[in-house]
């Protein structure tokens, strides 16, 4: 079963969630929207449209890029 994080602001306002089912992080704004993927076979991290955008687990920062575009 997939272990799912909800990502909050400092007044627990909820952000987003990460769902980590073992093979890959994916993250996703608070409406649900799939905002990208961690990937732990490559390490990497991809957004929406697959675009590479980081190494390593970076998911979390797509979650606060698009709160800050709210």
């Amino acid at each position: 079963m997939p272990k799912e994080q909800v990502i909050r602001d400092r007044v627990g306002t909820r952000l987003g969630t990460l769902i980590d089912d073992g093979r890959e992080v994916v993250a996703r704004n608070r409406d649900g929207t799939r905002l990208g993927h961690y990937n732990r076979t490559t390490n990497s991290t991809r957004d929406r449209h697959g675009n590479k955008i980081g190494e390593g687990n970076t998911v979390a920062s797509l979650i606060l890029d698009d709160w800050k575009q709210r």
